[in-house]
């Protein structure tokens, strides 16, 4: 998990305490799901946290074998 909300001073969203997040994820699961569903699966396991505590999440996903 990186914050990157640094880079992002002034921006609306920052101004309201919402932090700007990148997350980087290995899993076979979900890198072999379309990108939209695997997005989906990660912004379900955050729940309440999007839209307050993350204001923006750039989510990386990689497979365990690297692919």
């Amino acid at each position: 998990i990186q914050d990157d909300s640094w880079q992002h001073r002034g921006h609306p969203g920052a101004q309201g305490g919402g932090g700007h997040f990148t997350i980087w994820i290995e899993s076979d699961q979900l890198s072999q799901l379309p990108r939209l569903k695997a997005h989906q699966q990660v912004y379900q396991v955050l729940g309440d946290l999007i839209g307050h505590e993350i204001h923006a999440l750039s989510i990386q996903l990689q497979s365990q074998s690297g692919v």
